[in-house]
């Protein structure tokens, strides 16, 4: 694998979980007091001064970044993400899951898949995130169904 990488690009970092874990929760530590992305649209050559509605679900392909609930049932989780599969190519994140409350895990769904996978991360503290990719995702059911994992 490591050599396919590099075929493909050389100066890429290859991270073990415990580096991606800690890198992942600098970068949202960076960020949390940044407006949402669709709030901080900057106007530049070539770029519209209107704003407008963003609705991806005519776009090929969308992401979407939210927050996650402290802690989540794996089994909802493993719901939610089949449910939405078929809009999904990748959906990634940190979570604590209620089975196991005394740990984080990075959960990864790739395109095709048919289950989660997990890794443990090396400690706890680590902000619970999610990004999902796909085309023509629906933001507002996801948004929606991610709340509702807190409720359970």
């Amino acid at each position: 694998m490591r050599g396919s990488l590099a075929l493909i690009n050389a100066a890429a970092k290859i991270a073990s979980v415990d580096e991606f874990g800690t890198e992942l929760a600098q970068l949202t530590d960076q960020v949390a007091d940044d407006p949402p992305r669709d709030a901080a649209r900057a106007t530049g050559a070539g770029m519209r001064e209107t704003q407008h509605d963003h609705d991806t679900s005519h776009h090929h392909f969308a992401s979407l970044g939210i927050e996650f609930p402290p802690v989540v049932s794996r089994a909802e989780l493993s719901k939610l993400i089949t449910s939405i599969a078929p809009h999904l190519q990748r959906a990634k994140g940190v979570a604590c899951f209620s089975e196991e409350p005394d740990r984080q895990y990075v959960w990864n769904y790739l395109g095709g898949d048919k289950e989660l996978t997990y890794d443990r991360l090396p400690g706890v503290g680590f902000r619970p995130v999610a990004v999902f990719i796909g085309a023509g995702l629906p933001h507002d059911e996801i948004r929606e169904r991610v709340s509702a994992l807190t409720r359970r």
